[in-house]
């Protein structure tokens, strides 16, 4: 509702000061197009600032932008991941519900080797093992007019 109002607000002064008729959406939308441009051109700085191979000192963000950035501070935060740059933050490992569970791999152990009794992908050893006996059982022929080749 505030925000409603506010906008309503700025339109309004806007309009008068340049003499204008224009409405709230496209003010909303200049304003999006000018953060945007603005989270650009700052992204595009702080990269060149990191950049390695020398060279001159890349330009500032302009007046413009660093205007925008003080006018809208909390959409210029950049996070970090130590980890992955496209891992998700799923907080500390303390947390309740936050735990590291290992999902058992049938045919390796846990020192990466394969179990005894366990064949490898391509051996001539075929078949599948019943989850509840954990007993070898033979593989299933296909029909031959079900097969496709």
């Amino acid at each position: 509702m505030a925000k409603t109002k506010e906008w309503k607000n700025i339109t309004r002064k806007l309009n008068e000061l340049t003499g204008k008729g224009r409405g709230e959406s496209e003010i909303k939308l200049a304003w999006k197009r000018m953060k945007l441009a603005a989270k650009a051109n700052v992204s595009a700085h702080k990269r060149a600032q990191t950049a390695t191979g020398g060279g001159e000192k890349p330009p500032s963000p302009s007046a413009e932008d660093l205007e925008v950035m003080a006018i809208a501070p909390q959409d210029f935060i950049i996070t970090y991941n130590d980890y992955d740059s496209d891992a998700m933050d799923c907080g500390s490992p303390s947390e309740p519900g936050n735990t590291e569970q290992a999902i058992p791999v049938q045919g390796i152990s846990e020192q990466g080797t394969s179990e005894p009794g366990t064949s490898e992908p391509g051996t001539s050893e075929q078949g599948t093992r019943d989850q509840d006996t954990n007993t070898k059982k033979p593989r299933k022929e296909m029909p031959a007019n079900k097969r496709t080749y």
